[in-house]
């Protein structure tokens, strides 16, 4: 859970993931890093479903490391580095939403009784969210309990952050009241933090949106030009509650322009909704920043039709215009929208 901001942009409980990096994930983040770094130098090149970038490059590359330490670990349980897979394995799971296929090695290393509790935790994790994507209501409730139950210092931070990202494979399962039952575990575990109940009470409440048709707002942006939200169908789009004067929101912005330079060609688009109150500031940002996609003032709207009072906050509207994700955390962003501009399955 990044740090939150009001409408009038305070902070609200400061947040640091604590997740162990092997050398696996730290050359999965070098490997990103020099990706941004190679399209940023060609900025302004329409990004077009390839099979030989880099960005294919590195997934494929991915998917088969990820499937030989799979084996590894299945095949030599005895092996003296057997842990040291297994937790390779939990980041790249968590890397690439391949949890589901690393729930055997995770159920390895729970039963381990001197295993690392920050390496108990990543692994519970891996199982919470592995059984979400298959379905397992009951699975995933046990594994995110026993994540909660680890939290020896009782920071939800990292509570908080695994809570969003196993909503989110509810969400886009379809399964709202499993999605809701995440904040309730989490708000039974923190009943004593008010800041925690505040934070699962407003996600609980934007749940209601998920599958609903996208509300039919007329906005203005901020060169004149008329938005109407039905009008984005046919196309993914992305509604970003941001401001520039938070630091969230301009933490993720780098990141968001990489997503978008990736795949509007395939069909994704980006609404900025601001919750600025200087429009002279906000048009020298966006100038200053070469922001290229629309940009509007939207506080009224976010309170009023999305719920939203807190930011930043992502949502995202699928092709049909029915809001199939609300709060996805950047972690989980590109391969949200990647599965949401993927074809059907016939």
């Amino acid at each position: 859970m990044c740090p939150f901001f009001r409408a009038t942009h305070r902070s609200r409980i400061p947040v640091m993931s604590c997740v162990p990096v092997t050398w696996l994930a730290a050359l999965a983040v070098v490997a990103q890093v020099f990706l941004q770094t190679a399209v940023a130098s060609e900025e302004g090149a329409p990004a077009a479903p390839r099979t030989d970038t880099y960005q294919h490059l590195l997934t494929r590359t991915a998917r088969e490391t990820f499937d030989r330490i799979r084996a590894y670990c299945r095949e030599r349980p005895a092996a003296a580095d057997h842990r040291s897979a297994c937790l390779d394995l939990m980041d790249l799971a968590r890397k690439w939403g391949w949890e589901a296929e690393a729930r055997e090695a995770a159920e390895q290393l729970v039963k381990q009784p001197d295993l690392e509790p920050v390496s108990l935790r990543e692994a519970h994790a891996v199982l919470a969210i592995g059984a979400a994507r298959d379905g397992d209501r009951g699975g995933s409730a046990a594994a995110f309990n026993q994540f909660l139950r680890s939290l020896r210092l009782r920071n939800p931070n990292e509570a908080t952050d695994l809570a969003q990202s196993l909503a989110l494979v509810w969400q886009l399962r379809g399964d709202r009241e499993a999605a809701a039952g995440v904040y309730e575990q989490l708000t039974a575990a923190f009943f004593l933090n008010a800041e925690v109940a505040e934070f699962a009470t407003a996600r609980t409440q934007r749940l209601t949106l998920v599958g609903q048709a996208c509300p039919p707002v007329e906005l203005t942006d901020l060169v004149g030009r008329p938005i109407r939200l039905p009008d984005f169908a046919g196309r993914v789009l992305l509604l970003d509650f941001w401001a520039t004067n938070c630091r969230p929101c301009l933490e993720e912005l780098p990141g968001l322009r990489q997503l978008y330079r990736d795949t509007q060609s395939r069909g994704l688009e980006i609404l900025g909704l601001s919750f600025d109150d200087d429009r002279e500031l906000l048009d020298q940002f966006l100038k200053q920043e070469r922001i290229s996609w629309r940009v509007a003032l939207g506080r009224s709207v976010a309170e009023q039709t999305f719920h939203v009072h807190l930011i930043p906050c992502l949502m995202l509207v699928d092709r049909q215009g029915r809001i199939a994700a609300v709060d996805v955390r950047p972690f989980d962003l590109r391969r949200t929208v990647e599965g949401l501009l993927e074809p059907p399955t016939q």
